[in-house]
């Protein structure tokens, strides 16, 4: 596995976008703006769904 992937499972980067979070916590992790965009879509896919 590359470095960054490694980087990327130790949460040091984000894993949606790969931005730089900080240091290593030990397991993957997304920034902000990743965390929304689900929200978003899974609010998307519910409204579509009635």
């Amino acid at each position: 596995m590359g470095e960054y992937a490694e980087m990327m499972l130790e949460g040091e980067f984000c894993e949606g976008c790969g931005v730089y979070l900080g240091d290593a916590c030990g397991y993957p992790q997304r920034c902000v703006e990743c965390e929304e965009q689900i929200a978003i879509d899974e609010l998307e896919k519910e409204i579509g769904q009635k």
